[in-house]
């Protein structure tokens, strides 16, 4: 079986100085003009303050095939094993684990292990369904149709109508 890699290339950030040698980012705005979008937000979530930092070590499951997902991660450091029966492939830096799945209240459809250290910053679900329900009405629309799209959902999830 081949093996699937999701993520964004962290070399890259490093080399342009957006990160320092321990994987920080640094705060200089003359460099964004480098990055592509998913880059750019990856350096932008590295330092919020919304979100708390979580260690695992290898071999760890963050979420189990029926789990509830009350907190969603996005991966900083490492790469997560995605399982679901026959099919597995890896995730690894930014890369967002359960968002979709917590706001939409549904189960994970997936068994998700470490696959190495993994260094993950955690988004409280339900302060996530706040800020989504307080926010613009164009931004919330957003949030629905990607939740939906990506859960492949024909009815709105309660917490997003």
């Amino acid at each position: 079986m081949d093996s699937f890699f999701f993520g964004i290339n962290t070399q890259k950030l490093s080399k342009t100085g957006l990160l320092d040698s321990n994987g920080q980012p640094l705060t200089d705005d003359a460099h964004d003009t480098k990055l592509s979008s998913e880059e750019h937000l990856f350096s932008r979530l590295r330092s919020s303050s919304f979100l708390r930092s979580a260690i695992f070590s290898k071999g760890h499951i963050l979420f189990s095939q029926g789990d509830m997902v009350k907190e969603a991660h996005v991966i900083f450091q490492g790469q997560v094993r995605v399982i679901s029966g026959d099919t597995s492939f890896y995730m690894g830096p930014g890369a967002v684990i359960g968002l979709a799945e917590g706001i939409a209240g549904v189960p994970m459809r997936w068994t998700l292990q470490a696959e190495t250290l993994l260094n993950t910053r955690l988004i409280p679900i339900q302060r996530a369904v706040e800020e989504i329900r307080t926010t613009d009405a164009g931004l919330r629309s957003i949030c629905r149709v990607t939740v939906m799209r990506t859960l492949g959902m024909d009815q709105t999830p309660e917490s997003l109508k």
